[in-house]
């Protein structure tokens, strides 16, 4: 597998602003865009056997579904909130429109943005996972003050 560079650079490095005279919603689009690329490539993945298969993502985060050991009995009545949201995840369909090979981890910090055109290059692919498509649209958190994008997970 090769790499090259995604040109332009990463929205956070560029202290959340975006196009200067583009207006933000062309962000936004280009973001839903390349993920709806991203997800239409996913109805294709067929891993080849059982040793590159990626995992789902409820077995990559057993630890922290672990819920008795990760939040304490006082807390009892979060820990079954949770865990029926958990069921609820579960319980969702598994067809190839709703649920397959997900990114993991998209989010603004591994996407470059070309300033001059708004084109999205997305990289760091280390954390794939099988799970719900709408998962990844998750990610994408924002506020918008001042005319500044500014990440909630950073506030």
């Amino acid at each position: 597998m090769t790499f090259i560079k995604g040109k332009g650079m990463r929205v956070p490095d560029n202290e959340y602003r975006y196009r200067t005279d583009a207006p933000i919603e062309e962000y936004f689009r280009n973001w839903g865009k390349i993920l709806g690329q991203m997800h239409a490539l996913t109805k294709k993945y067929q891993p080849e056997s059982d040793v590159i298969k990626r995992p789902e993502w409820s077995d990559l985060h057993k630890g922290r579904l672990a819920l008795a050991t990760q939040l304490p009995e006082r807390l009892h009545r979060v820990q079954t909130q949770i865990q029926f949201l958990l069921d609820e995840l579960k319980s969702l369909p598994r067809d190839k429109d709703s649920f397959g090979l997900i990114h993991g981890d998209f989010n603004d910090g591994n996407f470059t943005v070309d300033y001059e055109n708004g084109d999205i290059t997305v990289f760091d692919l280390t954390t794939p996972a099988i799970f719900g498509l709408c998962t990844s649209a998750s990610a994408g958190r924002w506020n918008r003050q001042d005319n500044v994008l500014t990440s909630a997970s950073h506030l």
